[in-house]
């Protein structure tokens, strides 16, 4: 508090100004804003100055200091060093092991530089296209607007920020600052409620009082949930009723998710039945995130990039080589379905769980150890494998001094091994994150790697897909820190446990999605398609398509959802439309959505599977009880050109409340051979309207971001 009332003890980077211009925000928004009032109003209790919308409904002392909107801010926490010298079961030091370095990451980043206050001089990779720092992307998130630097631009120039209204009935503020705090995570946040709600009614329902986890009514009203019943916020908590609804939280990592990467896909035009043709082009490009990807804490953050193709004809899949392993599946990225050993750590005996990643992908994570040259899970006793030390085996500082009891302070020294401008990758055992642009690791080329195997028998056109996969919380993770709480195989095993406590099976993990088992009594109708463990969400998507004769064919639509005619619909549906085979010209222009007054509803629009696009609604939640229309417009096309000719439009109502309805959150995979039955066996079938036949020139690589 002193230091507080010292503001020329800091020089510059205190900002106590009243009105003028904010030179700092103004710069990074490319957009004048004004010095912000926060603290107006008068003093409380002693003459400290109160915080919180302008002073009057501030419910606490604040002081405003612009570090607050600098990523230095951050970095207090986002570093994180094992500081304890002590010896681990294999007597190996672990004390300065770089547990996290989501700052530093974000320091070496492109998005780090800035013109040097000092000389006036622009630093290397300094653009006024890519100035941001932590709050510009993590606290600029809000409903419709993902926040990542995908989105936070407009042909080369930054967007205006944030605008709304500051605390409860507080000032509007030119620069809002959200305080979602979302980022790829939601399994966390659903674990926090589900050991809390008690189910209750409360503000949530008819009575009683309710266990959820409680909102600040006083933050902004575009913050992580709003006290008024009557706000379209009011439910932006993390379901955990075992309705299975998404809510506003797991909504939002996957709007930023979905912006956090580029993938580029391409191959052969055209083949004949029996080659082996080759994916010349597969990149995937960190250029939505500040810091590696994925960041954090590294033992079970996890993505990879699956890779699988499909006679489109026959619906049949079709083999994938891969040149690394010198190994042929039938695709690659799937969920394991039994336990393996994992061939990335031969000799160490290590094993990876049934459901989880396909060990023999392109997985980026990192994948500590104890120094034996073998993985850990136990990150408290892991030794940094590039850590300089003295020969005791000590760390040691710049000076050489051993970090101990009588050196406590001293900063250890690691050895940049790989010479690529990272310390601290060459800490882990592996370290295979995507860095941040500009650095060299910000791209995993795996072009030339994967070659599809057409049999002889194929009809064609054969469609490859190329998707990357994020998951927060892998299988051994949770099976291994979170026991029960892992498991949601609740029908199955209570049943079990009721019939014979004793021998009871124990909770499993099984995924639900991408080939994997399913739990007894889980269906992707019911429930969102998970993993026990964390869900495995499509980041980006991407087709290509091998023609083995002439098409001239255009393609059409297989499946929508909701159902034509559907009732009792969640209300934060996401609309989906299947092809039978890849398309172009699917966004948020030819996908659309309207209510029942006929009025556009914002939204985004993304591919999500092999043949599935998905529009998000931006309000997340929409109106109960109401009807809504999804319509496709006429002139998509296929990758040769052969577009379609007729509009397809389907209506659906949503549930009387917010906790109860049903839905459909699965994705999927391949493609269904002709004129899908799920549209035949729908209440009623889509609306098709014809219109001129549309002959379209397009990329071959399909839309780009």
């Amino acid at each position: 508090p002193n230091a507080i009332n010292r503001p020329a003890r800091f020089g510059p980077i205190w900002n106590g100004a009243v009105g003028g211009v904010d030179p700092y925000i103004s710069d990074v928004f490319d957009t004048t804003i004004a010095n912000q009032d926060r603290f107006a109003g008068g003093g409380h209790g002693g003459g400290g100055r109160r915080g919180g919308g302008g002073g009057r409904h501030g419910g606490h002392e604040g002081y405003y200091h612009v570090k607050f909107e600098r990523s230095e801010f951050c970095g207090a926490c986002h570093d994180v060093t094992n500081p304890v010298t002590v010896l681990n079961p294999l007597d190996k030091w672990v004390g300065g092991f770089p547990i996290e370095r989501t700052y530093t990451e974000w320091s070496n980043s492109r998005y780090a530089d800035r013109i040097d206050p000092a000389t006036g001089r622009t630093q290397a990779n300094f653009d006024p296209a890519f100035k941001r720092d932590c709050q510009t992307c993590h606290m600029q998130q809000d409903f419709g607007q993902p926040g990542t630097t995908q989105t936070l631009y407009n042909n080369g120039r930054s967007i205006a920020p944030l605008r709304g209204v500051v605390g409860f009935r507080g000032p509007v503020r030119d620069a809002l600052y959200t305080h979602h705090f979302v980022g790829g995570n939601a399994y966390v946040t659903n674990l926090l409620g589900a050991t809390v709600d008690t189910g209750g009614g409360g503000r949530h329902g008819g009575g009683g009082s309710s266990g959820a986890v409680q909102p600040y009514p006083v933050l902004s009203s575009a913050s992580f949930t709003s006290a008024s019943s009557g706000s379209k916020f009011h439910w932006a908590y993390y379901n955990s009723t075992g309705t299975g609804t998404p809510t506003h939280h797991s909504r939002m990592a996957w709007d930023r998710l979905r912006n956090s990467v580029s993938l580029d896909l391409s191959a052969a035009v055209t083949a004949n039945a029996g080659d082996t043709v080759g994916i010349s082009t597969l990149t995937v490009t960190n250029d939505g995130s500040g810091h590696n990807f994925p960041t954090g804490f590294p033992e079970g953050r996890i993505s990879w990039v699956a890779v699988r193709a499909f006679d489109t004809a026959t619906g049949a899949e079709l083999d994938i080589h891969d040149s690394v392993w010198d190994r042929t599946s039938t695709g690659v990225g799937y969920f394991t379905t039994e336990e393996m050993v994992d061939p990335n750590f031969p000799g160490c005996d290590w094993s990876v769980r049934a459901g989880s990643p396909d060990p023999y992908a392109r997985i980026m994570r990192a994948v500590a150890t104890l120094g034996d040259g073998c993985p850990t899970l136990a990150l408290a006793y892991a030794t940094a494998v590039n850590i300089v030390t003295n020969d005791d085996g000590v760390p040691i500082d710049a000076s050489g001094v051993a970090i101990d009891r009588n050196n406590p302070r001293g900063i250890p020294q690691y050895v940049d091994v790989d010479g690529d401008g990272d310390l601290f990758d060459d800490s882990f055992l592996i370290d295979t994150r995507l860095s941040p642009l500009p650095l060299a690791a910000a791209v995993a080329d795996l072009s030339d790697r994967y070659s599809v195997i057409i049999p002889a028998n194929a009809v064609g056109p054969i469609a490859v897909t190329a998707a990357m996969y994020y998951q927060s919380l892998e299988a051994i993770i949770a099976e291994e820190f979170l026991g029960n709480l892992a498991n949601t195989d609740l029908d199955q095993e209570s049943a079990a446990y009721l019939a014979d406590p004793a021998n009871a099976p124990l909770p499993v993990l099984e995924p639900c999605v991408l080939k994997g088992l399913c739990d007894g009594g889980r269906t992707p109708s019911t429930e969102p398609a998970v993993v026990e463990g964390a869900p495995p969400v499509p980041m980006e998507v991407k087709s290509w398509v091998i023609n083995l004769a002439a098409d001239n064919v255009a393609p059409s639509v297989t499946e929508t959802y909701p159902a034509n005619g559907a009732s009792s619909v969640y209300s934060n549906f996401v609309a989906k439309v299947t092809f039978n085979e890849p398309v172009t010209g699917v966004d948020n222009r030819t996908f659309t959505l309207v209510d029942s007054r006929g009025l556009a509803v914002p939204a985004f629009v993304d591919q999500i599977g092999d043949g599935t696009w998905a529009l998000f609604a931006h309000d997340i939640f929409l109106r109960t009880g109401s009807t809504y229309t999804a319509r496709l417009a006429a002139g998509i096309c296929d990758f040769s050109n052969n577009c379609s000719n007729a509009a397809v439009s389907w209506s659906f109502q949503t549930a009387t409340s917010l906790t109860n309805g049903r839905g459909d959150t699965s994705v999927p995979l391949g493609f269904a051979t002709g004129q899908s039955a799920a549209l035949a066996s729908t209440s009623a079938p889509a609306t098709t309207t014809t219109v001129a036949t549309t002959t379209t020139s397009r990329s071959r690589h399909g839309r780009r971001r």
